[in-house]
């Protein structure tokens, strides 16, 4: 799965997912109109979003019923954000 977005470790963290858990379906999201992603999102167990952290794909998902991953960024997140379960120190983690 090709980093589409230029996060570097994209293709790599979604790799190591995909051989944890074989039978999971990974779907890509991008270049998607908002209503679009609002009624495939409702829809997603889960997210992982690649971007800034606290937006849409993140928050969306956990309104509609899913569970929510991020990488904490302090420049979108507040500092609350970094002590939950689902949002990693780094990318490595």
């Amino acid at each position: 799965m090709p980093p589409t977005d230029g996060h570097l470790l994209r293709g790599e963290v979604l790799q190591k997912i995909a051989q944890a858990f074989p039978a999971l379906r990974i779907q890509i999201i991008q270049d998607l109109h908002y209503e679009d992603h609002r009624k495939l999102i409702r829809r997603a167990k889960w997210a992982l979003p690649f971007g800034e952290g606290l937006d849409s794909y993140f928050g969306d998902t956990i309104f509609s019923g899913g569970v929510a991953f991020a990488v904490f960024n302090d420049r979108y997140f507040t500092p609350e954000y970094a002590k939950l379960e689902n949002v990693y120190p780094s990318w490595k983690h």
